[in-house]
C-alpha cells in the first residue's frame, strides 16, 4: 500500500471518528439540557432565550436576531416568545424606528429567573469540568472554539 493511500485511509478514519464523537457529544448535551430544564420547569428553548437575552449588552433584541441566533423558524420563535410573555419573563414591543419589527426584552422577573438559570447551568458545568486533568481546561476550550468557529462558517 502506498503512503498516500495509507494517509488517505487514516484521514477518512479520523473523519469518521470525529463524526462519531460529535454525535455522542450532541446526544450528551441534549440529555444534560433536558435534565437541567426539567428541574427548572421550562423548555430548553425557553431557557436558552432567557439566558441569551441576559447575556446581551443591550436591553432588547429584535425577532430577526432571535431567529438568527437560535437558528429556529419564525413561527417557532413566535410561539416561544409568546409562552415567555405569558409567564411574565419577557415583554414585546414594536421597534420605535421600524414599526414592523418586534423587540423582546426581559422583565424584572425574567431577568431574575434567567440569572438563576445561568447560575445553575454554570454550577453544573463547573462540577463536570473540574474532572478534567489539571492544565487541560484551556486545551479543551481552544479545541471547542475552533470547532464552533468552523461550524459557524459552514452555516453562513
Amino acid at each position: 500500500m502506498t503512503a498516500e493511500i495509507e494517509n488517505t485511509e487514516k484521514y477518512l478514519k479520523c473523519l469518521e471518528d470525529i463524526g462519531k464523537l460529535l454525535y455522542k457529544t450532541s446526544v450528551i448535551f441534549q440529555g444534560i439540557e433536558k435534565d437541567f430544564v426539567k428541574k427548572q420547569n421550562i423548555s430548553t428553548s425557553q431557557a436558552t432565550l432567557l439566558i441569551m437575552l441576559l447575556n446581551r449588552f443591550t436591553d432588547d433584541m429584535n425577532m430577526t436576531e432571535v431567529i438568527s441566533e437560535m437558528n429556529l423558524e419564525k413561527s417557532t420563535v413566535t410561539r416561544l416568545i409568546d409562552s415567555l410573555v405569558e409567564k411574565n419573563y419577557i415583554c414585546k414591543r414594536k421597534n420605535s424606528e421600524d414599526k414592523r419589527e418586534i423587540n423582546v426584552q426581559l422583565t424584572y422577573a425574567g431577568k431574575h429567573y434567567a440569572q438563576i438559570l445561568k447560575g445553575s447551568r454554570m454550577d453544573y458545568y463547573r462540577n463536570i469540568l473540574k474532572r478534567l486533568p489539571k492544565g487541560k481546561v484551556r486545551e479543551v476550550m481552544n479545541s471547542f472554539e475552533l470547532l464552533v468557529d468552523v461550524f459557524k462558517e459552514e452555516n453562513i
